[in-house]
């Protein structure tokens, strides 16, 4: 009877030790990943898992570490190893879902996003990532369903107009892309991409109801003067090309060629637009061209 409780005793004594080294490596990893020590907290959420590979946690934060050290392959087979273990675990669905994104694997980070909104319909931000994997994939109204519904909620509305009104552009919708546009602009004057999509409106649609070359250079120098980059510059040479000063727009296409690092395809691009310009010729677009 004495040797069966040392038994006993011995077996106890292991499971705390057991147990105590596995909250311990959990604790010793978190310590590390917030001090943005990402590689020695994935070792010390390996042992955690070690010790115990059943805990949907442990999984997630080791995602996180990958992801942290982008290497999303990891990431991914973490985050898919927590939904297995939890197939309720949104954030696992979230940050899957982003990384499928970004890796161009649209219609399996739409699922993700989709099984989110499904355990959670008012997931503001998994309806704006859907709504965004939606228009990639031309379902327009879906989209737009889902933007309105953002809207209603007032959720990150200046954002959200200009994303809505992005959609509303590749559907033919000019009246209603120019007022999300504007509204945009209204709630949020800091942000260069509501100006410079709605000066690209302006300078460059078919419907010469909605060209306005004036207002065009109007907007799209707002959107250069808050970020100077090549697409912004791009938009202001057409801007001014539909306003009638191509000498302008030829200055700023040799600006972009001269100053901006091109691919060999964007100089053939530039190249072929200069010409235009030179023949004194504005250039009009479909949503997409």
């Amino acid at each position: 009877m004495k040797l069966t409780r040392n038994i006993f005793l011995c077996y106890f004594i292991i499971f705390t030790i057991s147990c105590s080294s596995e909250t311990s490596f959990v604790k010793k990893a978190h310590i590390l990943f917030d001090k943005g020590s990402y590689s020695n907290s994935i070792l010390y959420y390996s042992k955690a898992i070690d010790k115990n590979p059943s805990v949907a946690d442990y999984y997630y934060f080791r995602g996180l570490a990958w992801l942290m050290t982008k290497e999303y392959d990891f990431a991914i087979s973490d985050f898919s190893k927590t939904i297995e273990l939890d197939t309720n675990y949104i954030e696992a669905y979230i940050n899957r879902g982003s990384i499928l994104k970004e890796k161009k694997n649209f219609e399996e980070s739409l699922s993700d996003y989709n099984k989110v909104v499904k355990l959670n319909p008012s997931d503001l931000r998994a309806l704006e990532e859907r709504a965004e994997l939606l228009f990639i994939k031309k379902k327009f109204m879906s989209a737009i369903s889902d933007y309105d519904f953002l809207i209603k909620k007032k959720y990150d509305l200046a954002n959200i107009y200009r994303k809505r009104a992005d959609v509303k552009y590749f559907i033919f919708d000019y009246d209603g892309a120019v007022k999300d546009y504007s509204s945009s602009i209204i709630l949020n004057p800091k942000v260069p991409y509501a100006y410079n999509n709605l000066a690209w409106l302006q300078a460059t649609c078919v419907d010469n109801k909605y060209r306005d070359g004036n207002k065009a250079v109007y907007n799209a120098k707002k959107a250069v003067d808050l970020d100077n980059n090549k697409n912004n510059l791009l938009t202001l040479a057409s801007a001014y090309a539909e306003a009638g000063m191509f000498d302008r727009s030829i200055l700023i296409l040799n600006e972009i060629m001269e100053m901006y690092d091109c691919t060999e395809n964007e100089i053939l691009s530039l190249k072929s637009l200069l010409e235009e310009y030179k023949a004194n010729r504005s250039l009009w677009k479909l949503p997409g061209e």
